[in-house]
């Protein structure tokens, strides 16, 4: 990714507005969200959103209540949030920032985007996630696998990567029978093989999250929460019943590791590192609170959204 795309992108996470229908919560003592125990304060808010407003963004304070829309709060708390976990990340896998990007570089990306007018907290936040971004973005690191066994039956979508058995079938009986199989620990061949799964439906297919949760954020949210062994009950596709397991690390090295090894270019062409991958893993396993006054955080799309909000 360039450098003038990622400013583009952290410009728009920023600057994007909505409607105007609510207003900011009010401050209180608490932190306002925390990562992984890390806490992001109702005062470190309140300043960037004061140096938004003084900007010439368009950013304005509703003269009747003293307040801006909540939509646009939750957007500077859930950018303080991503930054904060993306510098936990870079701290722990020891991530160098690339030569050719620093805090100058950063400022005239957004010199390039008319933003000069962004001052103070506002434009540390926007300048922070501008680098970080691309620090992790451009960050190939070396993945043992056999280091991460433990790990990957925990959780194994916390390596970024979901590497599935998805059967198919075509009755239903069937498919609730080779999902019981599965879960007895029968191995995905045999469980095939018995009741006649479709021709090729046996593999391990591995995605990185961030490409299943665009494609199909619905199987995403299904098995972001799955342990090595675990098998989802029969849902309906387009062409039959689907059975979804998640391998045992023994049946995953060699497909995770191949995927790892050259990972699929992202559905818009751009080039997928380790380090994005190993981040979006990471990302889905934090611990994240969010004050409910601001909505709850969504692992699968990594947002705040409002409560009451599927």
């Amino acid at each position: 990714m360039s450098r003038r795309r990622a400013a583009t992108l952290a410009v728009a996470l920023v600057i994007a507005v909505g409607s105007a229908s609510s207003a900011t919560p009010a401050g209180a003592a608490d932190d306002v969200a925390a990562v992984n125990g890390e806490g992001i304060s109702v005062a470190g808010v309140g300043d960037v959103i004061d140096a938004l407003v003084a900007s010439d963004i368009g950013w304005e304070v509703n003269p009747g209540n003293g307040t801006i829309p909540a939509d646009r709060a939750r957007l500077v708390v859930e950018t303080q949030l991503l930054n904060t976990a993306r510098r936990q990340f870079i701290a722990e896998n020891e991530i160098e920032l690339p030569a050719d990007l620093d805090e100058a570089a950063a400022d005239d990306m957004l010199a390039q985007q008319g933003l000069d007018s962004l001052a103070g907290a506002a434009r540390d936040m926007v300048v922070e996630q501008i680098v970080t971004s691309q620090q992790i973005g451009t960050a190939e690191l070396d993945v043992n696998l056999e280091d991460r066994a433990e790990q990957y039956q925990d959780n194994p979508v916390s390596l970024g990567v979901v590497c599935v058995n998805l059967l198919l079938f075509a009755d239903e009986g069937d498919a609730d029978r080779a999902a019981d199989a599965l879960r007895a620990g029968d191995a995905a061949s045999d469980v095939a093989e018995t009741f006649g799964a479709e021709p090729g439906s046996i593999d391990v297919q591995c995605i990185s999250t961030t490409e299943l949760g665009a494609a199909a954020p619905g199987v995403l949210a299904s098995v972001v929460d799955l342990s090595a062994g675990d098998v989802l009950d029969p849902q309906v596709g387009a062409t039959g019943w689907q059975v979804i397991g998640m391998p045992e690390f023994a049946d995953v090295v060699e497909p995770l590791g191949a995927y790892l090894d050259a990972p699929a270019p992202s559905a818009q062409g751009g080039i997928v590192t380790t380090g994005q991958i190993l981040f979006d893993g990471w990302l889905l396993a934090a611990d994240i609170d969010v004050d409910a006054r601001y909505g709850r955080w969504d692992p699968v799309t990594s947002t705040i959204v409002p409560l009451g909000q599927e």
